[in-house]
Formats: C-alpha cells, sequence, structure tokens
C-alpha cells in the first residue's frame, strides 16, 4: 500500500476506535501468539564455546543446551542466528525422588554437567534471602530454581505440531515479521505467532496490520511494542489461509 493509504487506514482505525466500534478480543485468535521464555538466571545462559563443550562431552546434553534467540538478534541478523545457548529443563522435576507418582520423563539429573551449572550459578541467586529470612524472589523461585521463570510450556505444546513459526521482537520501530525454525528458545523479548504458512506470514506483514499495530501498540521512548491482546487478538485474520 502507499503512504497515503497507510495514513488513510491509520486515521480510520482511530476515528472507528474512539466513536464508532472499539475492536474486541477475538476468540478465533486466542491461544496462537505468545511470548518466549524469561530463564531469571544469567546462569542459564552459555556462550557458544561453553555449549559445544557440553555437547562435546556428552550428546544427549544437546536435548536441554539449546540455541537461545533474543530480540536484537531477530533484526539485526538476516539469517536471525543466535549467538548464545541457555540450559532449559523445561519444568521437568529435579530428580525422581522428588517427580510426581508415575512420572516416567526426563528429570533434570539425567544431565549431571548441565545441572552442577545452574546449581552452582543460579541457585545462589534465586535462593537469596531477605533481612528476615524470606527468600528475595519469593518460594517458588527459590523452590523451582533449576526451572526458568516462565517456560512458556504453553507455547511449546502449541508448535509442537509445526515445522517453523512466525516471530516478531516485541519492541522494535521496524514491523518485521521472521520465519524462524521450530528447535529454538525465543527469549521474552520476542512475540512468537503459532504459525508456519505463508498465508499467515503475508497477512502479518501486511501494510494494513502494519497500520492496525502501530495504531493500537503501545510505546516505550520511540519503539512500538507490539503487544498480544491489542496487536493481535483484536485483528481480524482471515480464514483457510493455509488451504
Amino acid at each position: 500500500l502507499s503512504d497515503k493509504k497507510v495514513a488513510a487506514i491509520t486515521s480510520f482505525l482511530g476515528e472507528a476506535a474512539s466513536t464508532r466500534c472499539p475492536p474486541e478480543q477475538l476468540p478465533a485468535n486466542m491461544g496462537l501468539l505468545f511470548k518466549g521464555v524469561d530463564h531469571l538466571g544469567a546462569g542459564f545462559i552459555l556462550e557458544d564455546s561453553e555449549a559445544a563443550q557440553l555437547i562435546a562431552s556428552n550428546h544427549r546434553n544437546g536435548e536441554v543446551v539449546l540455541p537461545f534467540l533474543n530480540g536484537k538478534e531477530l533484526n539485526s541478523d538476516p539469517h536471525h542466528t543466535p549467538s548464545r545457548f541457555a540450559i532449559f529443563f523445561r519444568n521437568w522435576p529435579l530428580n525422581r525422588n522428588t517427580a510426581p507418582k508415575g512420572y516416567d520423563g526426563p528429570v533434570a539429573t539425567d544431565f549431571p554437567d548441565c545441572l552442577a551449572i545452574v546449581e552452582k550459578t543460579v541457585r545462589p541467586y534465586r535462593q537469596e534471602l531477605n533481612e528476615n529470612g524470606s527468600y528475595r524472589l519469593g518460594n517458588s523461585l527459590a523452590e523451582k530454581w533449576w526451572i526458568f521463570n516462565r517456560p512458556r510450556n504453553e507455547l511449546y505444546d502449541s508448535i509442537a505440531g509445526l515445522k517453523w513459526v512466525l516471530a516478531r521482537p516485541e519492541l522494535s520501530n521496524t514491523h518485521a515479521i521472521a520465519r524462524l525454525p521450530k528447535g529454538l528458545l525465543y527469549s521474552n523479548q520476542l512475540c512468537v505467532f503459532a504459525f508456519d504458512d505463508f498465508g499467515h506470514f503475508a497477512i502479518l506483514q501486511s501494510s494494513i496490520h502494519e497500520a492496525w499495530a502501530r495504531h493500537f501498540a503501545s510505546t516505550m521512548r520511540n519503539d512500538m511494542r507490539y503487544t498480544t491482546v491489542d496487536c493481535f487478538q483484536k485483528y481480524p485474520v482471515p480464514n483457510n489461509l493455509d488451504a
């Protein structure tokens, strides 16, 4: 669309939102856009060389040592290549003794080299005490020190059957949707869409959607903050885009 048409769309949206029919959340758009993971503990993050050493010492470590992509890398690298890795134990129990009855999935102690790093670097931070003896970050984070603050299980459950995902930085004045492989850890700086088809890519990257997002988004400094509810959950996405 031309700049003139985008301006006209933006003007119409402003008038509609203020005087006519403010957009409502659409049930069809629920559960399709997610924030990425929030680790809350610098010790989870590894440089390339550290990750390579862990995987070389035991190939199974590759199940929990995953590439970690943030918003800056998404916009600054044309290949969207993560520069770091992270140790990610999902929402697994710490060991077999503490696992729920009947649980037969992985536990953190299955990966002793990785767990030792997290125990040394993250556990002290998560279990820092206030003067009154309570945990500074709260009981839940202190007790489950090996698990990310927000592991986003709902995100990874939703994209389990996909080959790719679509994503954009939450905070960016550039509206650029990227198509990413599924096997990454997406930072909480990213908005991740549970789509892998080019139909939804075209809709989300369109000038119309950009005009909508810029109008309804919040801002930080001079950047647009793409918000889940106003920018996507209220946006009318056409049906049968993957047909």
